[in-house]
């Protein structure tokens, strides 16, 4: 087994919907070994290590703090990617996070949900359909590849 990364989610609540952190960590794993293609198999495992959903009208400089500091944490740094969802009021709190002294190798993907048909990327974001994410999502479930920890903790907010 090799050392996991971690994956750290923000999605950007409003008026009526709170904002939230999701940590994954993701981990290759060695298969059976796979006479025909002589070598063993990869596997790739996400676990769901943390969720915390912010309380409603929480300010976006407190959420921005909280993922810094979550970046800079002993058990992320060096090893995590930091992806923001930039849709509706995400592009200036994008703005904040990275004037914010976030790991410095905690590489940031702001991402703009669309409905489009294609990936794209313009001016340090990234554009993706809802239905790619959606699909995604589905096939790693169907996988069996996403799990999470047993009473992960939701933060209590």
């Amino acid at each position: 087994m090799s050392i996991g990364w971690f994956f750290i989610g923000l999605d950007l609540g409003q008026r009526h919907d709170p904002s939230a952190l999701a940590i994954i960590e993701g981990t290759e794993l060695t298969g059976p070994w796979d006479a025909a293609h002589y070598a063993y198999k990869k596997m790739a495992a996400l676990e769901l290590r943390y969720l915390d959903r912010f309380a409603l009208g929480t300010p976006y400089p407190e959420v921005v703090e909280q993922t810094r500091q979550v970046t800079r944490s002993a058990e992320l740094r060096g090893r995590c990617s930091l992806m923001v969802d930039a849709t509706g009021v995400g592009t200036p709190v994008v703005d904040l996070l990275r004037a914010a002294d976030l790991d410095p190798d905690c590489w940031m993907l702001p991402a703009i949900i669309t409905s489009g048909y294609a990936e794209t990327q313009s001016d340090g974001y990234y554009h993706v359909p809802k239905r790619n994410l959606i699909v995604g999502l589905q096939v790693l479930l169907q996988r069996g590849a996403c799990g999470s920890q047993r009473g992960c903790d939701s933060g209590g907010r």
